[in-house]
């Protein structure tokens, strides 16, 4: 893998790419992330043929979800009577169609189906489309959510269907931590004296060996895509502002995203602080590849952070906040649904929203970059917190989110609807 960091050469500010070492893998590499259709359709190419009376679940969603379909499918393709496809097939018995309400209602209003229809919504506001509830409530058998908040803000907005709660991610997130703790150092580690084909470990040093990252870099971690509700024009103001403060202080910003315009972004941050540019012009890591990750890749990053950070405006899931914790990294977020759920007082830094917009008809809510540097600056100056808020955060992580407590609801209920179906094909 590669990243790039912002300089500042004679003539402007330009982009340049650093090549780094390489992980490969001596043993099982881990299936790596692909669209949602693909996932599902490996999956289910596990189920035996020889399933007596199999169950079929078609589910579909939009290519967004393709981390969260792989741990949803993996868990219910191991029930034998499971079977699950990605396209609708005269031996579907049920629907599972899973996105925000928009998706829910594109997909659902014009479709007249002779089978149950489930929705799993992954709602990112705290408010809902009237539209969009109304078409739930007509086409929906059954609502799932993602977690015990979400279900009592959708029952508020309308919801009258049915409402379960669903907390799947879970599987992402143990798939992401197995991987990470088990993977292949490159060549390229040797100076290190690590063998280059030995399988071992990775650790926040050997990480950092691998690329090329001093142990002394405060290194903080997004690995939010470069979208508008991830807000990384507030993150890019709080670094700036964080950064100037402590100039002396090696703090990197590392994002895992497409580059888009934050290097400008960083740039004009930096001349509106009165800073001079070339001081400061590696502090922001951006990398090269963002989209084709693997799993080990993902872990790597993960494991070199000293904590992570999202000013995300909304969302449903929180998926990279919670895979991150997992690895035992505490998290500076904005305190929106999707956040606290998982992070609380004694495992990161929740900062408060000061606005409330207005935004294609959906209200936001954002964190001013002061409150986020502020954060930031307390786990840079108090170690001790940052290390204690890690060790719960990976507690919670783990603890939480169970695998078995996430799927039983869902399996039991389609065992329910399996028993109905055979009851009424006897004859």
């Amino acid at each position: 893998m590669s990243y790039t960091y912002f300089s500042d050469p004679v003539g402007g500010v330009a982009t340049a790419t650093v090549a780094t070492a390489t992980t490969t893998a001596a043993t099982t590499v881990a299936t790596p992330v692909t669209t949602a259709t693909t996932a599902i359709a490996t999956t289910a190419t596990t189920a035996t043929a020889t399933t007596v009376n199999p169950f079929t679940v078609t589910i579909l969603s939009n290519h967004n979800e393709s981390k969260l379909l792989q741990g949803l499918a993996g868990e219910l393709i191991k029930v034998p009577w499971i079977r699950i496809l990605s396209e609708e097939h005269p031996s579907t018995d049920l629907l599972l169609v899973v996105g925000d309400s928009l998706f829910l209602h594109e997909t659902l209003k014009a479709r007249t189906s002779t089978y149950r229809v489930w929705v799993y919504l992954l709602q990112r506001y705290e408010t809902l489309n009237p539209d969009h509830v109304a078409t739930i409530n007509a086409k929906a058998d059954r609502v799932f959510a993602t977690h015990r908040e979400w279900r009592t803000l959708q029952r508020g907005q309308g919801i009258t269907r049915p409402l379960d709660v669903l907390p799947i991610i879970v599987a992402a997130v143990a798939t992401v931590a197995t991987v990470a703790t088990v993977a292949t150092v490159a060549t390229a580690v040797a100076s290190a004296t690590v063998p280059s084909a030995a399988v071992v470990p990775i650790t926040r040093q050997n990480g950092r060996a691998l690329l090329s990252i001093p142990e002394d870099v405060f290194l903080i971690l997004s690995m939010s895509r470069n979208t508008l509700h991830k807000r990384y024009d507030i993150l890019i103001q709080a670094f700036v502002e964080l950064i100037v403060k402590h100039p002396q202080k090696p703090i990197f910003l590392m994002c895992v995203c497409d580059k888009g315009n934050l290097f400008d972004l960083f740039a004009d941050e930096l001349k509106r602080k009165g800073a001079v540019i070339a001081d400061f012009s590696n502090r922001l890591l951006v990398s090269a590849r963002h989209d084709s990750l693997s799993d080990e890749d993902i872990g790597l990053f993960y494991k070199i952070a000293d904590c992570g950070v999202s000013c995300a405006d909304g969302g449903a899931l929180g998926l990279c906040v919670l895979e991150h914790m997992a690895h035992g990294i505490p998290q500076v977020v904005s305190n929106i649904v999707a956040h606290r759920d998982i992070c609380k007082a004694d495992n990161s830094i929740l900062v408060e929203p000061v606005v409330r917009i207005q935004v294609a008809g959906e209200f936001v809510q954002l964190v001013s970059p002061s409150s986020v540097a502020q954060a930031l600056e307390t786990y840079v100056l108090n170690e001790p917190l940052r290390k204690g808020h890690g060790l719960a955060a990976a507690t919670a992580a783990t603890a939480v989110h169970g695998l078995a407590t996430a799927t039983s609801s869902i399996v039991k209920r389609l065992d329910l609807l399996r028993q109905e179906r055979d009851i009424d094909a006897a004859p």
